[in-house]
């Protein structure tokens, strides 16, 4: 036979648990993200009433930029991130640390790794289910698939151009040139907006890219993130790309410095990202084709 204690102890343990599952099962109402493409989906989603806190890096849409600030994904401000006591986070895998502290906190932490244009759909549902809204997750998704389907099918027929996406290089150089590679948004994007991704599959999402790589796959349009801030004021072919002077995209003054944070966001703002896309690959003529 049991004895009563035990009894009364399993009692509440059992309450506790209840409890427990009760309060992970609330909607969070203080949310802090340290991802840009979450703090553009709680928006997105009518949610940004719930944001108590975001990174450095979240400035789309402006509105972020008035939400109280925490630091970036190296230098993220502990005390300042639990002085706002969220109840639910959004990190970078890297930021296993603070999630940590955080969840022994009794905050929950959802690790974001979204990779691919799937990925963005999965994680949009996700939101939408830990907040309890999943109808507006899935009108936001439908929208974005179809505004993507429409330009899919504009673009279908228009000579490719082989597309070069420089995701960061050293300042002023050609070294430590990483390039978008397969199997993640960019490439899909480069794709949908009529271009071919010229990097090698085998290389990896965002591969180190060789000069010789470069004239191997020839690109005939380079788009050129990693250029400085006075190239990119100046809107011209960065001088440093001479020194390949038989790659296509630069015989043909085709290497495009790009100084727009957006497109590299994994979030709702992808179907404007492959509008972008289709000018810059393409030229702004071609956007008459996707009115």
């Amino acid at each position: 036979m049991i004895p009563v204690r035990l009894h009364r102890i399993a009692f509440a343990l059992l309450i506790l648990h209840q409890s427990a599952l009760s309060a992970s099962a609330t909607p969070p109402t203080r949310a802090l993200s340290q991802v840009p493409s979450i703090t553009e989906i709680l928006f997105a989603l009518d949610l940004d009433d719930r944001i108590v806190g975001v990174s450095t890096f979240c400035r789309f849409p402006p509105e972020a930029l008035q939400k109280p600030k925490i630091g970036g994904l190296h230098d993220s401000d502990l005390e300042r991130i639990l002085a706002l006591q969220p109840d639910w986070a959004a990190l970078f895998h890297g930021q296993s640390k603070i999630g940590d502290v955080l969840t022994a906190r009794g905050c929950r932490v959802d690790y974001i790794d979204a990779e691919t244009i799937a990925d963005v759909y999965a994680t949009i549902r996700r939101v939408g289910e830990v907040f309890e809204v999943p109808e507006r997750a899935d009108k936001l998704i439908e929208s974005m698939s179809r505004e993507i389907r429409h330009f899919r099918d504009a673009m279908r027929g228009i000579p490719r151009k082989r597309v070069l996406y420089v995701v960061g290089r050293e300042p002023g150089a050609l070294k430590n040139l990483y390039g978008a590679g397969r199997d993640n948004f960019l490439s899909e994007m480069i794709e949908i907006a009529g271009g071919t991704n010229c990097v090698e599959g085998s290389l990896g999402r965002y591969p180190v890219l060789s000069r010789e790589s470069i004239l191997t796959s020839n690109p005939e349009v380079i788009l050129d993130a990693g250029a400085t801030e006075s190239e990119k004021s100046a809107q011209s072919m960065p001088p440093e790309w001479e020194i390949l002077a038989t790659v296509r995209a630069v015989k043909d003054r085709r290497v495009i410095p790009i100084d727009d944070p957006h497109l590299t966001i994994p979030g709702p703002s992808i179907p404007e990202s492959i509008r972008k896309l289709v000018a810059l690959i393409h030229g702004p003529e071609a956007l008459q084709r996707i009115p």
